[in-house]
């Protein structure tokens, strides 16, 4: 699956080593009437490997240490996962030494042993030329932890072929891990042509034998559509099966689910259920979502405190969207005490990372001298930061700035540019503004019925400013009037009126043909068609706008200027024949 349709999943990565082992014949992926799968493999596996572990084997030893490592079969428990695998590695065996490497490499907070990557290479290495050879024997575990290594480029050049073909042999021997990460080959095409059918084949196998992470990732196909039908029911199915495992990602995605009524009925104190779950195993989306939960008072009693302390747990994880938030409760001292340099310390974090909304707050800090020194150009800097990823209040204040000369050097133009983006988004005070400078002939050529049209946008959100202008704005234009006769105002408006009904219904045959446009011209025809109606139905379409307004505004019919407004010719000018009369 591609990755950017991960976003609902918070993307897990390919663990260090994959180890499992296929000396244990695996239990029946058979389904019964329930559909839950009759024995999970994992499980039975550890019950194995417990035995011939405590018996000294020291192949069993590394099994064991990599379920307590993964949490699969077992709880996760990274004591015993070293405990395990050092007995595994201190008798030289291969599989030991890889997972010892792998817990080094992160660390054990509970045994206080740091993260030390330098020996964690060091071991890798001495254990890669056992692990080849075991995989060359036809052992599934190491083909699987091979293709892993030539999936990253450990200790091998990196080849998404090799590792396929690796990943290819221990699935065929029915390995669930190995089937889950040929699956993944498929979604992606990676070392293989892509094939969401077939991956959905192999994520499958491996979920229909207790594999979490490919109940996971078979439930975002069935989310998603790809190579099944679209099924949000069966989607919830098995994000459920691995939720139900203890996966915290399931955990956090079936919360997601709950929480937007998708696949099943909204329940949001159910969601509160499932994001905790996931939260307290430190999974930050979660925590992030929990803090969102208390915030707003959904499925749980409204708690600000408690919801500054979720974001803190996922914003000392670096989720982003969770430092924006706890920076703004800094902020405005909600669930904490009032704190703008710990507001801009936390929205400088989430700012750092892309997060557009932090980019924003960070620019309004520097600008008002908030938890920080003053500084106007850092204050641009940051709005256009933001505003580049389309954030209508950033574009709007930059646009500001940019008008006033305010940081940066005055450029009305450019001011046009950022009010109008923000404008199109809906933000009112950036189409209050373009009007204006419309009206003005600021920045851009004076268009009077378009200043009114942006204004009357502004004005019906509530935006009394707006409203309060376009009264004035009308008187104005009511005193300047046209020169013309009522009846003379009304026949230009029908003239007006039929040449754009004519322009129009042109673009509408332009737009038809452009389908059925062989694809080798469509570039061209496109531009084309495109270029039409800025260069012809715009000056019509504006015409006909002043024209309507200053009837109306000369003598009377608010119903034409609003129909001008839409630019509804047809009924216009059914109207200018009646005003007329």
């Amino acid at each position: 699956m591609e990755m950017k349709k991960w976003l609902l999943i918070i993307c897990v990565v390919l663990f260090v080593g994959v180890a499992v082992t296929l000396k244990i014949v695996g239990g029946s992926t058979t389904e019964s009437q329930n559909d839950t799968p009759v024995q999970n493999y994992y499980e039975n596996l550890v019950k194995t490997a417990t035995v011939k572990a405590q018996a000294g084997d020291a192949y069993y030893q590394a099994v064991l240490g990599a379920a307590y490592r993964r949490g699969t079969g077992v709880p996760e428990d990274l004591t015993k996962a070293y405990q395990w695998s050092k007995l595994s590695a201190d008798q030289g065996h291969p599989l030991g030494l890889f997972e010892l490497s792998a817990l080094l490499g992160n660390g054990i907070p509970d045994l206080n042993i740091p993260k030390d990557p330098d020996k964690a290479k060091e071991i890798d290495g001495k254990a890669f030329p056992g692990l080849k050879q075991l995989a060359e024997q036809g052992d599934a575990e190491a083909m699987t932890i091979i293709g892993w290594m030539f999936d990253v480029g450990d200790n091998v050049t990196k080849s998404a072929v090799e590792a396929v073909k690796w990943y290819r042999k221990a699935a065929e021997q029915g390995y669930p891990r190995a089937q889950r990460n040929l699956g993944i080959a498929y979604s992606n095409g990676k070392g293989v042509e892509q094939d969401t059918a077939e991956a959905v084949n192999w994520y499958r196998k491996a979920a229909e034998q207790g594999d979490a992470v490919a109940q996971r990732d078979l439930g975002s196909m069935y989310y998603y559509g790809e190579g099944v039908a679209e099924d949000k029911v069966d989607a919830v199915k098995w994000y459920r099966k691995a939720a139900d495992q203890g996966y915290a990602a399931a955990q956090f995605i079936l919360g997601f689910m709950y929480t937007n009524g998708e696949g099943v009925a909204e329940d949001k104190a159910e969601a509160v259920k499932w994001y905790r779950k996931a939260a307290d195993q430190g999974y930050a989306a979660a925590q992030f979502a929990l803090g969102n939960m208390y915030s707003k008072g959904e499925g749980v009693e409204q708690d600000k405190a408690a919801a500054a302390k979720w974001y803190r747990k996922a914003a000392e994880q670096g989720n982003a969207s969770a430092q924006s938030n706890l920076g703004f409760m800094y902020f405005s001292g909600e669930g904490v005490e009032q704190d703008k340099a710990e507001a801009v310390k936390w929205y400088r974090d989430a700012a750092n990372q892309g997060d557009a909304s932090a980019q924003f707050a960070l620019g309004l800090m520097y600008y008002n001298g908030d938890g920080v020194a003053k500084n106007k150009a850092q204050a641009a800097m940051w709005y256009r930061d933001a505003a580049n990823q389309g954030d209508a209040s950033a574009q709007f204040y930059l646009g500001l700035m940019y008008y006033n000369g305010d940081g940066v050097a005055k450029n009305k133009a450019e001011a046009v540019t950022l009010y109008r983006k923000a404008a199109d988004q809906g933000y009112d005070r950036a189409q209050f503004s373009l009007g204006l400078m419309y009206y003005y002939g600021e920045g851009i050529a004076e268009n009077k019925a378009e200043a009114v049209m942006l204004i009357r946008k502004a004005a019906e959100q509530g935006m009394e400013e707006a409203d309060q202008a376009l009264r004035r704005i009308e008187q104005e234009i009511s005193v300047s009037g046209t020169g013309m006769s009522k009846d003379q105002l009304a026949g230009e408006i029908i003239k007006t009126a039929k040449e754009l009904k004519n322009a129009q219904a042109e673009y509408d045959v332009m737009r038809a043909e452009l389908q059925l446009t062989p694809r080798d011209k469509i570039q061209a025809k496109g531009a084309e068609v495109a270029q039409y109606g800025p260069t012809v139905l715009s000056p019509l379409a504006q015409k006909f706008g002043r024209l309507c307004m200053s009837y109306t505004t000369e003598y009377g019919g608010g119903e034409l200027r609003d129909l001008a407004v839409k630019n509804d010719f047809l009924d216009a000018m059914s109207w200018s024949r009646k005003y007329s009369r």
